[in-house]
């Protein structure tokens, strides 16, 4: 039995159209933090890749590797049939900041509304344990759910249209560095998420770019320049594409790993050559941070 209740994303300091907004049903069962984030994460980080103006009708996250336990998957209502990739990404930040804040990882749906009617879900749901494989397709996976009836039916085209060359990052501490408040990163990674969608896939990073949201006291940052020297000249270049991958390869490397939560550069490598493409950083944008969300 799902119980409801109605949020609001005005107070959420999210760069969302105030038309957009989400309700909430839960059954209460709790389901594993990491893999409820990683899912999402990921997720986000694939619609990073569509067309910001596109739509799609039912898509689920990849699996990860490790963390493996959670399916996380949304889409448009029958009667709507596709939903746009932007209603999609902000659903997955307004759900997250409040999982996040509330420190409630459980069960859940979310009904994604756009002025009052509702125009999708968002599902959070247990993987049975013999289908929890990084190796399963995720066509098969969303079928296997039993997809609710009240979803879109499924598009492979938009699930195949996800993949994307890896992309690695390989991380360096920042001499002194200090703790990172993981919450905060958590907001910080999705904020930055949220804006590398709207910007798009295939446009290309030249110089330097940073995310500072005052609410996280955290920044995080990416430059084409490979240290001192000029930004690269052919191919494969530093998108906001590959950012959005790097993001959920940080966090992926982060979590698994006792003290890894700490002030950091990192190199960004993309495709199978691993080629370097850029550098980023996350770290605290004072001296001085506090311990509110």
């Amino acid at each position: 039995m799902f119980e409801t209740s109605l949020l609001n994303g005005s107070a959420l300091r999210a760069p969302v159209d105030p038309r957009f907004s989400i309700g909430l049903r839960t059954d209460y069962v709790k389901l594993p933090e990491n893999s409820y984030k990683i899912g999402a994460l990921l997720l986000l980080a694939s619609l990073a890749q569509l067309d910001w103006e596109s739509s799609i009708p039912t898509t689920i996250a990849p699996i990860s590797p490790r963390w493996r336990g959670v399916a996380v998957f949304g889409g448009a209502v029958a009667s709507v049939g596709e939903l746009p990739v932007k209603f999609l990404v902000w659903g997955i930040y307004m759900a997250m900041v409040v999982s996040i804040r509330a420190r409630e990882y459980q069960q859940s749906i979310f009904d994604l509304f756009w002025d009052s009617r509702k125009v999708g879900e968002l599902h959070f749901q247990k993987i049975p344990t013999l289908l929890a494989s990084p190796h399963t397709n995720r066509t098969a996976l969303l079928r296997s759910l039993n997809l609710p009836a009240s979803l879109s039916t499924l598009s492979d085209t938009a699930l195949s249209e996800l993949e994307v060359q890896p992309v690695n990052v390989i991380p360096t501490f920042i001499p002194g560095a200090r703790d990172l408040d993981l919450d905060k990163f958590w907001l910080l990674s999705l904020n930055a998420l949220t804006d590398m969608a709207s910007i798009g896939s295939k446009k290309r990073m030249n110089d330097r770019f940073t995310w500072k949201p005052v609410h996280t006291e955290m920044q995080l940052s990416f430059s084409a320049r490979e240290g001192p020297g000029l930004p690269r000249s052919t191919p494969p270049f530093l998108t906001f594409g590959t950012m959005a991958r790097a993001i959920t390869g940080l966090a992926e490397w982060m979590l698994p790993r006792a003290g890894a939560n700490k002030e950091m550069e990192f190199q960004v490598e993309f495709g199978s050559s691993r080629t370097t493409v850029g550098t980023g950083s996350v770290e605290y944008q004072s001296r001085l941070p506090s311990t509110s969300l």
